[in-house]
């Protein structure tokens, strides 16, 4: 109970604060001009091929594919995110394991993807601390960016060491009845258990999971105010894009 209560505290807070800022940036929406909005098949397949499809970024075969499978990884992982959320409301654990096969799926691909995002960042930190990438030193690139951009990709990577160690924390507390399938998260926990055993899987899973989820606050709280704010706006901004240069100026069609 105290644990549903805390929990429900600072889901409240972090509701609270990101609807005060949804609401401020909703404000400039004031100084737009609306457009009519047809061909929503056309919209809804042009948003699962570039948004969701990452067809943009997959130009650049190699550091798009890294971003790719971390925007997919994301997808997959904000199910357990949900789960979390109904856990901490709840008491219950795993309360989506009820879904049989589909949680088997969404577990093992969320495990897998923990670790393949996990990868990802940690080439996109290299590339920004070791790396002299031109376009991240031209001068439009204010020292602010650099510092946001380290301080989103630092955040990432804890979500998924503490989503790794949940997931290995859980196994090791239920090794012969857990829910869901851990594919990875299973192979590694044998090399773990100096760490993460029988006797200290409760306390591990405990601090991992507070940590996961006041993460995933604290994140959605800073993204706003980020360059990473695409990460919430790019799937409805695609839908909503401007296709014809008439939409865009209409001069151009006269």
């Amino acid at each position: 109970m105290v644990k549903q209560i805390l929990f429900s505290i600072s889901l409240l807070a972090t509701l609270g604060v990101f609807s005060f800022t949804i609401y401020r940036l909703s404000r400039w929406f004031s100084f737009t001009q609306a457009f009519p909005i047809k061909d929503y098949g056309k919209r809804f397949n042009h948003m699962m091929l570039v948004a969701i499809g990452q067809s943009k970024i997959l130009r650049r075969p190699v550091i798009g594919l890294i971003h790719a499978l971390v925007f997919w990884g994301f997808l997959v992982i904000t199910l357990g995110s949900i789960e979390m959320v109904i856990e901490g409301l709840t008491g219950l654990e795993r309360p989506m394991s009820v879904t049989g096969w589909f949680y088997d799926f969404i577990s093992a691909s969320g495990d897998i993807m923990a670790y393949v995002v996990l990868m990802g960042i940690m080439v996109f930190m290299v590339r920004r601390l070791f790396m002299h990438i031109q376009r991240f030193y031209g001068i439009e690139m204010q020292k602010k960016s650099k510092w946001d951009a380290l301080i989103a990709l630092a955040i990432i990577f804890l979500l998924m060491k503490s989503l790794i160690g949940l997931n290995l924390s859980y196994i090791a507390l239920h090794p012969d009845d857990h829910a869901g399938v851990f594919p990875l998260s299973s192979i590694i926990l044998p090399y773990m258990s100096g760490i993460i055993n029988t006797d200290t899987a409760g306390i591990w899973h405990e601090i991992y999971w507070w940590s996961h989820i006041l993460l995933i606050f604290i994140f959605a709280n800073i993204l706003p105010y980020s360059k990473h704010f695409h990460v919430f706006t790019s799937v409805p901004n695609v839908f909503l894009s401007r296709w014809n240069p008439s939409d865009i100026c209409p001069i151009w069609s006269q």
